[in-house]
Order: structure tokens, then sequence, then C-alpha cells
């Protein structure tokens, strides 16, 4: 578990010459999906796991920023294309309760659903943590190569 009073990994990198990688942090990089529409259109989790049969996710999306993105949302795949659509109301179960900040995180390979999950910072229901990562979580999170 990350605790911020103890920074310390356990990752064995070595920096020339004699200095141990102690803490990998985030300098000035950030990320809120501003359209959740929008961005599962354009990259179509491409790359990822894909089910082995039609599926649907119900999401419900936590935003205190941007009031209409908030409310649940029906996830489905078929025929290779995930498609995602605002529904009003549901007497269904969201398989996944989780806030925008979080999601962003998640759909940009920054951290794992199941992380997020143990850490109470997302609810999941009726599906596996592990499933969902391996369809929507890319193996590598982005770099920046910008100097500050």
């Amino acid at each position: 578990m990350y605790s911020l009073s103890n920074p310390t990994n356990d990752s064995n990198h070595v920096i020339p010459s004699v200095y141990h990688e102690v803490a990998t942090t985030g300098s000035g990089i950030m990320y809120r999906m501003t359209n959740i529409e929008s961005f599962v259109n354009g990259t179509n989790f491409n790359g990822l796991g894909r089910p082995l049969e039609n599926t649907k996710v119900l999401l419900a999306i936590k935003d205190s920023f941007i009031a209409e993105q908030q409310g649940l949302y029906e996830l489905s795949y078929s025929k290779d294309q995930w498609k995602i659509h605002k529904v009003e109301s549901t007497h269904e179960q969201a398989n996944l309760t989780i806030g925008i900040h979080d999601l962003s995180s998640w759909w940009m390979g920054c951290v794992s659903v199941e992380s997020l999950s143990n850490h109470g910072e997302a609810e999941v229901h009726q599906l596996d943590s592990k499933m969902l990562d391996e369809w929507f979580k890319p193996r590598y999170g982005p770099i920046c190569f910008t100097a500050f």
C-alpha cells in the first residue's frame, strides 16, 4: 500500500553511479476527461483485451466539476466496437462506481481499477476488476518528456 509518509519503493532501479530510486512521482502531469463519449469513440480502447462475447458495463460516474458529465453510462461491446451513451435511469445496479478523476487515470494507464477498488476509490459489482483492467487499462501509462 502506498503511504505518503513512506515513499520508498522496491523497484531496485539504480541511477548511475551510486543512487537508488526511492520513489516515482508525476510532476505537473494531470489527467481529466472532459467528454467521456468522445474518449471512448476516439480510442475504442485499441490494443487492449476484448470480451469474448457482447458485453455491457454500467458505469456510475461522479463529477463535481462538470455536472452534465456526472451520471450513469452504458458502455457496450459488440462487433469489435465499444460504444457508450448516457442513460437517464435504470433499475440495474452500476457495475462500476468511480470518480471522473480516477476514471481518467485508469483509462490513461496510470492506475488499475483493481487497486482503486482495494483502496475504496471505486466500487466494482458483478464484474471482475482484473477483467476490467484487461479491457480498459493500457499496459503502460503515458510518459512526459518535457524538462521541468
